[in-house]
């Protein structure tokens, strides 16, 4: 979330999570030298500044309802995979942003896979 605190800030916006629930992946199996994973699911709470150069992309937002800071609020599910033990991992991350919330990256690396 750091990254993308930062860029909320440039953006004119700020946000906090809801704490992260966490359990194992996939019953705890192991995978390879790197071991069992975790998942990390939460909801990330943000706002957005109408008026910030950085936001004029977004279609519409100038018409969403602002709250009492003249900002518009916005919530984001976040999903995240990690090893259970960080030291075990490779240091590097694999970022996907959900389209309406579905999580395609997983059917693409198996699709990848196959040919």
């Amino acid at each position: 979330m750091r990254g993308r605190a930062d860029h909320l800030a440039r953006a004119g916006g700020d946000h906090h999570h809801r704490g992260p629930g966490t359990e194992p992946f996939a019953d705890g199996t192991s995978f390879g030298a790197t071991g069992a994973y975790v998942k990390v699911v939460g909801v990330a709470h943000g706002e957005l500044d109408p008026a910030a150069a950085a936001n004029r992309a977004i279609v519409n937002l100038d018409r969403a309802p602002k709250n009492e800071r003249g900002r518009v609020e916005y919530d984001v599910d976040f999903y995240v995979l990690r090893p259970a033990d960080p030291n075990r991992g490779n240091h590097k991350i694999l970022y996907e942003v959900t389209n309406r919330g579905r999580k395609l990256l997983f059917a693409w690396r198996r699709r990848r896979r196959k040919q």
